[in-house]
């Protein structure tokens, strides 16, 4: 689907059916955050992300996160195999990075995030087009900076300690995320 010639989607389809899910950005760092949160049982994180996403179960499980999976990805389905796919560390954290994320859309774009509707397509593609001057596009630039790599020595230690200084409490990726979706099937 291309979001600049077609209306962002409010359904999705499972099987032969469209049925509503909730679009609001919110929902989906919500539904994001549940997946990355250890502390939740997976039975728990199932029905939690069912709840929050649709409001009428489609009828079989497996097509409901088939569906949440294609509208996350933005309608792109495409996942890769669990075993060929590589870690990657994860660059940023909804939950963690908030403030920064929060700061960048309003000096970005004039969006207050706390009194905005947005639809997660629309958020997710404003996120990954934000500014390479904004705070949080340079601390993803710190998070994946290879130190090794860095010959000069003090920029190899002002690199450390920003990594050190931004660290997230989870080091998980996207992968590991899809993963996690795929693994309630």
């Amino acid at each position: 689907m291309d979001i600049l010639t077609s209306p962002l989607p409010c359904a999705v389809k499972c099987g032969n059916k469209f049925y509503k899910i909730n679009t609001d950005f919110r929902v989906w760092i919500e539904i994001e955050n549940i997946f990355w949160d250890d502390s939740i049982k997976k039975s728990e994180k199932l029905a939690k992300v069912l709840f929050l996403a649709y409001k009428t179960l489609p009828p079989t499980i497996e097509d409901a996160l088939g569906a949440i999976m294609s509208f996350y990805l933005m309608g792109n389905g495409k996942t890769q195999n669990k075993r060929s796919a590589k870690k990657v560390k994860r660059l940023y954290s909804f939950k963690e990075d908030a403030p920064y994320i929060y700061s960048a859309f309003l000096k970005e774009y004039s969006i207050d995030l706390t009194k905005t509707d947005l639809h997660w397509w629309q958020f997710i593609s404003l996120f990954k087009s934000l500014g390479d001057d904004n705070k949080i596009c340079r601390i993803i630039r710190w998070r994946a900076m290879d130190t090794e790599n860095i010959k000069n020595k003090e920029e190899k230690k002002f690199v450390r300690k920003m990594k050190h200084l931004y660290r997230l409490e989870c080091e998980q990726n996207d992968d590991d995320l899809i993963y996690a979706l795929e693994g309630l099937f």
